[in-house]
This record gives structure tokens, C-alpha cells and sequence, in this order.
């Protein structure tokens, strides 16, 4: 429990400074309260973690030239469940899924012509710090009045996304097709903090772009071969932030010995979110099978100073045994690394990922089912198991 504190201690030391008749403001990268299980895995459905063949409700995530593989006028929302981490950090602190209410992903498309055009909303980051309880002490108790208090710390990002993709057919020969897209996101990032009785909310908006390409060989009516790219430009989002003024004074054994909060700043709220390059294959050896493969690059060393270039990878094969049931294994693998690595924390900031999923279509509705479970081969920080649901219409 000291260490915990000592920790919160450090966490809040980077947010607040108190001095008689006076304030100031300060810049708090809000990285110090992200932890990287909280990123989960966006593009995940029932045919793995492809960014180009995937379900409707992930549009948001995947490369905007790949909006055209989608059927014309289809709808679709999924939701996501995951086990709580007990301990994802140093000092037993854990992490969990916040706002559970809302949806994890949802999106559309609408094709015109060779145009296609879609809108989604995702939760790119969903998660909290889970520190426990913590024992008030005073100078009479340095071992603890029996009086608790349990810090807060949430965080969401969510995107709001408008993509768009025009397909060239037969440019690159007779049998191909080849589409570029374009992605607007707009990025609003939630943030809750509570310390005793002190607490503070903010949100904070803040946009990028991401550009794609996507080029298929049609080689025959059952076989084809497809290769995607797409780069996510990075940006910053910032705003000031102010703790609720809030006083509470707990008395100790001995005149003059209490414990009280003290008054809290504005200071700046903000995030730098890291650009991605990514790089997708597509193989359908027979018609009823799909072979897809993932290698994703987040540049995290022009967003933060002490973390490592994150490479995830993954794979996936799909089966279609009739036009109306289809299923996946796959292997879906990420980590964080940092540069000063002082407690060894990276040999436990590891995931790989068992994938897989089964889709349902039943008339103009689709049921789109995903499991993915890092028990087995994952660091120790890093354990859980995520399942998603989707429901989808396609007319």
C-alpha cells in the first residue's frame, strides 16, 4: 500500500502545486495516466484484425481504400468485454474498461458509382488506473487513521471519423482494381481524475488524417491477391483543465496534526497521438478460404521521449463454409517499450494474442462474434481476454 501511494504521489506532484495566495499552471503529459492495455485491439472481428477485410462497425479503424470491399448501403455497431488486469503496472496497479454503455465501434457505407463513402465512430483507448484504497495518515498515524479514500483515474479517446475512396478498375491491368482513400478523424479525449474529495473532468477535442492504397489482382474467379497501406498523421490535443476547489480536514490525536486537501490549480491537459504506418496482405488461395496478414508501426518517438517504435503484427485465416457462416484462427501480437527501462517493465509490457471469430449472416442481418485471450504467451502485465459482438445490416 506505501509503494501505491508513493506512486499516486508521483502522479499527482506532475498536476498540482499549492502555495499561499498563489496558483500556477503547468503542463502534464497525460501519457503518465495511459496505460497500453487500455488500447486493446480496435480492428477485431470474426475474420481477425485485418485493416482491409473486416467488419462495417470498424471502418473507423481501417484504411479508407478499402471502403469499396464493403456492401453497398451496410450498417453496423459491435460491443466489447475484457477482463480486468489486477496488476498492469509497477506497485500492483491494475486497470479496467470504463463507460462500458457505449458502443465500441459503429459505421456505415454508401457507395456512388465508383465513389465510396462512410462514417464511424470507435473507442481507440478505454481504460482506467486501479490504485485500491488508500489509508489517510497523519503525523500522530503514520500507520493509518482507518479513514480511505480510492483515487480515479479514467481515461477514453474517442474518433469520429468521415472517409472516402474512389476505385480504379483495370488501370494496372485488365484483371486489377486499385483505390485511394482519405480519412478525417476527429479525436475527443476524456479525461476524469478524483483524489479524496477533490476531483476534475475535461475534454479536449483535436484532429489528424490518414491517407490509403489498396491494389487487388483479380488472378481468377476464385483467387485473388491484395496489398494495402495507409499512413495516420500524428497530432497533439491540449486544453486547460481545473481541479474542483474542495477542503476537507480530518483530525488527528494530537492538537495541530490533521490532514486536509488543499487548494488545486488550472494546468494543461494534453496528449500527443503518435502517427502509423501500416501495410496489409490479402490472399484467397481457393474460394472458400482467406489468408490476411497485418504489420502496424506506431511512431511513438516524435510523441513521447521515452517510448520505443511499437511494430504489432498479426495473421488470421478465414473459412466460409456456405455463403451465410464463416470462421477464423488468428495470432495478434503488441508491446510497449521504454527507452529507460529502470524497473525491467518491459519484459512484462508484451501481448500475443489467440484470435478468433464467427459471422453470421441471416438475410439482410449479420452477427459478427470475436474472442482474443493473451493468457498463454503474454508478459505478466499483460493478461486477459477480450470478446466482441457486432451486429450489422446489409442491404
Amino acid at each position: 500500500m506505501k509503494y501505491r501511494l508513493l506512486l499516486l504521489i508521483f502522479f499527482l506532484t506532475s498536476i498540482i502545486y499549492s502555495q499561499s495566495g498563489n496558483s500556477r499552471s503547468y503542463t502534464r503529459e497525460s501519457l503518465l495516466n495511459v496505460l497500453p492495455q487500455g488500447y486493446s485491439i480496435g480492428l477485431l472481428n470474426s475474420k481477425g484484425t485485418s485493416a482491409i477485410h473486416n467488419d462495417v462497425s470498424n471502418i473507423g479503424l481501417m484504411n479508407p481504400a478499402s471502403l469499396y470491399l464493403q456492401k453497398n448501403y451496410s450498417v453496423a455497431f459491435s460491443y466489447q468485454f475484457q477482463t480486468d488486469i489486477d496488476e498492469a503496472y509497477l506497485f500492483d496497479i491494475g486497470t479496467k474498461r470504463v463507460q462500458n454503455y457505449l458502443p465500441q465501434s459503429l459505421g456505415g457505407v454508401v457507395h456512388y458509382e465508383n465513389f465510396s463513402f462512410g462514417i464511424a465512430f470507435d473507442q481507440k483507448y478505454n481504460g482506467s488506473l486501479e490504485f485500491g484504497p488508500i489509508q489517510v495518515t497523519t503525523v500522530s498515524n503514520p500507520d493509518g487513521t482507518g479513514i480511505y479514500y480510492t483515487p480515479e483515474f479514467e481515461n477514453t479517446l474517442q474518433n469520429y471519423t468521415i472517409s472516402a475512396a474512389y476505385l480504379t478498375e483495370g488501370i494496372l491491368g485488365n484483371r486489377s482494381n486499385l483505390s485511394f482513400g482519405t480519412k478525417y478523424i476527429l479525436n475527443r479525449l476524456y479525461s476524469y481524475e478524483s483524489i479524496s474529495t477533490v476531483s476534475a473532468n475535461a475534454t479536449v477535442l483535436g484532429s489528424n488524417l490518414e491517407l490509403g492504397a489498396y491494389y487487388e489482382i483479380i488472378i481468377n474467379e476464385e483467387q485473388r491477391f491484395g496489398i494495402g497501406t495507409s499512413y495516420t498523421f500524428s497530432t497533439e490535443i491540449s486544453d486547460q483543465i481545473e481541479y474542483k476547489d474542495s477542503r476537507t480536514t480530518i483530525p488527528g490525536t494530537v492538537p495541530g496534526d490533521s490532514v486536509y486537501q488543499i487548494s488545486t490549480p488550472e494546468y494543461e491537459l494534453s496528449l500527443a497521438i503518435p502517427s502509423e504506418l501500416g501495410f496489409d496482405l490479402y490472399f484467397k488461395p481457393i474460394s472458400q478460404l482467406k489468408l490476411l496478414g497485418r504489420i502496424n508501426t506506431i511512431f511513438w518517438n516524435g510523441a513521447s521521449e521515452n517510448i520505443r517504435n511499437q511494430i504489432e503484427f498479426s495473421t488470421s485465416a478465414a473459412y466460409s463454409f456456405n455463403p451465410s457462416l464463416e470462421a477464423s484462427l488468428g495470432v495478434y501480437y503488441t508491446s510497449k517499450e521504454y527507452i529507460d527501462d529502470f524497473f525491467n517493465i518491459n519484459d512484462d509490457l508484451y501481448a500475443i494474442y489467440l484470435t478468433t471469430g464467427v459471422s453470421f449472416q441471416l438475410n439482410i442481418f449479420n452477427i459478427d462474434l470475436a474472442i482474443a485471450d493473451s493468457h498463454l504467451f503474454s508478459g505478466e502485465f499483460w493478461q486477459q481476454t477480450i470478446a466482441k459482438i457486432g451486429l450489422g445490416i446489409q442491404l
